[in-house]
């Protein structure tokens, strides 16, 4: 790859032509990163293009064969190869592997500290028996965040039914697990829901484990396999780079297109430093520092992104057609900051650690650009299949778009998802025109609009639109998401706003709304979207009971067939738009279309109209239903 890269240039400059790379079948394993810059780019209309070569499906990996595997454990069934490196993955004859652990704990048998947890009864014991306790990471999620943080020690204390394990987990991760003063019980990281990362919890066939101290990989083969006679092949992800388009503000990367290619085998080691892996929202994290020290309603001002393992910045005119995503340890298609007019079509995204397609970003560059070339605008994303996503970070979506202008998601399919589908929008309304001060109450102290910048200009965000996607079988594991979520004001009028229309959506596991405006949502247009709820209640009912304050019993009946409601938000400013809509009922009116508790006033202009109550799919106009998902 890299040599046919330094052919590219050494005729670039001298062709008006366009140049295509054509790859032939197999794979090709990266030994670095391939990193784009102007010099690799085209122009508009005779583009670079990277492409298979007819009926091939070339792949790009950064991952690592494992081979010389050797019986480890008769009894347990565990074999071990030598592997001088560092992954989070494990991939056997295509299939991902589970890193080793532990579930089913006795939660109220873990009581938080300041520095971990204090453990007894069943948990202790488990804890007790394990030779190297700091290979262990403490994983919990609830609401709408999942956290990771590494064991630092284990100080055992006591003996028999006292016996008791002290755990200190890595710093910086607790404390900025622990910086939400706004429900720190829900928002915070709580008691684990399970622990991995240790040789005593390889039990089961597909495991693996990584002792990197030593160099030795360890894995129980599933019945199918065979590791020894090398008639499976074992892939460790040791990249996290795979393709890097580092395009700069006064030189972009741009026009350049990849046809017919697989992206696989990346990795992502962040979470395994001492910072784990502490998310705000949506593979958004906490900064390493913490960021903003004082404490904090829900969500800092600053955030860190998880960066792509294909990720590109200020690119234009970057084209993905029919290519494949897989076998990926983080976000795997990356547009950050300053990127325009990119298309990503008739792609496949599965089998994925975190969020298939992240576009545009979060920080002041993004929502209050000093430069009109920082803006992400006119990006096209369309008919993309997105499947079993968010495998390691359940806050991981199938689609994220940040700040952005004229993104356009259309006809995609998205299914299978730990959290929700499409997520458009940030900053809880308060990097609006003059915030959104009804959040001062919710922090602790009082702060002015949260402690965040009070910004007198409106945001980069406007003429967005999500149109005839179909998306299923979502929030199966986190609460407090939606098929289409939006956050903040989205232009400044209906002209200039975002439509969200004919989409479809079908099995929700989760509350709250299937059509999401939360905080600060204004100048947007919800029509013929078709949500049907799910067929079966979520635990996250326990969500609901802790944010409205209402009764579990009084609960359970609204959340039987689904989300609390098909449509509304928590906290929008107003300018609301829901005409002609299709959406199933719920067993009771807890959430009303645009709930405002507490924000402090009732949302303006909202307008409802010519919405249809159905039961069933099929009593849904065919025309929206059939025409939802790629063509």
């Amino acid at each position: 790859m890299h040599r046919a890269q330094r052919a590219v240039r050494a005729i670039n400059t001298q062709s008006d032509a366009s140049i295509v790379v054509t790859l032939a079948d197999g794979t090709y394993y990266l030994q670095r990163p391939l990193e784009l810059t102007a010099a690799d780019s085209g122009e508009p209309g005779r583009p670079v293009v990277w492409r298979a070569a007819p009926g091939a499906r070339p792949v790009l990996s950064g991952g690592r064969e494992i081979g010389d595997w050797r019986l480890f454990h008769a009894g347990r069934g565990i074999y071990r190869a030598r592997f001088a490196g560092e992954t989070r993955q494990l991939f056997v004859d295509g299939e991902r592997a589970v890193r080793a652990h532990q579930t089913g704990f006795n939660r109220d048998e873990f009581t938080k500290t300041e520095t971990g947890f204090e453990v007894e009864g069943s948990a202790a014991r488990v804890l007790a028996g394990l030779a190297r306790p700091t290979d262990a990471e403490f994983v919990s999620w609830y609401h709408w965040r999942m956290h990771r943080c590494g064991v630092a020690g284990i100080e055992m204390r006591g003996e028999g039914d006292s016996l008791r394990a002290i755990v200190t987990l890595d710093q910086p991760c607790f404390s900025n697990a622990n910086l939400t003063a706004y429900y720190p019980n829900a928002w915070n990281i709580g008691s684990p829901n399970l622990i991995e990362g240790t040789l005593e919890f390889l039990d089961e066939p597909g495991e693996w484990y990584l002792d990197k101290d030593n160099g030795w990989l360890y894995y129980k083969p599933r019945p199918h396999e065979d590791v020894r006679a090398g008639d499976s092949e074992v892939i460790a992800p040791v990249l996290e780079t795979l393709v890097a388009g580092r395009g700069k503000i006064d030189a972009p990367v741009h026009d350049i297109h990849f046809v017919g290619l697989t992206f696989a085998d990346a990795t992502w080691l962040h979470p395994s430093s001492p910072a784990g892996y502490v998310p705000d929202q949506t593979m958004f994290r906490f900064p390493d520092d913490g960021g903003d020290k004082q404490p904090t309603w829900a969500h800092p001002f600053e955030v860190e992104r998880t960066p792509g393992n294909v990720r590109f910045r200020f690119a234009h005119r970057i084209k993905f057609v029919n290519d494949r995503f897989t076998r990926l340890g983080s976000v795997a298609l990356d547009f950050d900051t300053g990127s325009q007019n990119n298309s990503v079509i008739t792609s496949k995204f599965t089998d994925l650690s975190g969020t298939a397609i992240q576009l545009g970003g979060v920080d002041p560059a993004d929502h209050h650009p000093s430069d009109d070339r920082q803006v992400t605008r006119d990006n096209h994303i369309a008919d993309n299949s997105i499947t079993h996503v968010g495998l390691d970070y359940y806050d991981g979506l199938g689609i994220f778009v940040g700040y952005t202008t004229r993104s356009n998601i259309e006809h995609n399919y998205l299914a299978h998802l730990p959290y929700s589908a499409i997520s458009v929008g940030w900053g809880w309304g308060l990097t609006d025109p003059g915030g959104h001060h009804a959040v001062d109450s919710w922090t602790n102290p009082p702060r002015e609009n949260a402690g965040w910048p009070v910004y007198q200009t409106p945001t980069t965000s406007s003429g967005n639109r999500v149109a005839a996607n179909r998306m299923h079988d979502y929030m199966n594991e986190l609460s407090d998401g939606a098929a289409v979520y939006v956050l903040g004001a989205q232009g400044t009028s209906f002209a200039r706003g975002m439509t969200i229309e004919e989409n479809v959506a079908t099995e929700q596991h989760g509350p709250m709304h299937m059509l999401y405006s939360d905080l600060g949502s204004r100048y947007q247009t919800w029509r013929r979207n078709v949500v049907v709820s799910a067929s079966k209640p979520h635990a996250a009912v326990l969500t609901a009971e802790l944010l409205l304050g209402v009764p579990r019993t009084d609960l359970i009946e609204a959340v039987q067939g689904g989300p609390l409601t098909a449509a509304g938000g928590w906290g929008p400013y107003g300018d609301l738009r829901y005409h002609g809509n299709y959406w199933t009922p719920v067993g009771g009116p807890l959430f009303l279309c645009c709930s405002t508790s507490g924000t402090g006033g009732d949302p303006v202009n909202v307008e409802t109209r010519d919405n249809t109550t159905i039961l069933t799919l099929d009593q849904a106009p065919r025309e929206i239903v059939d025409a939802a998902g790629p063509r």
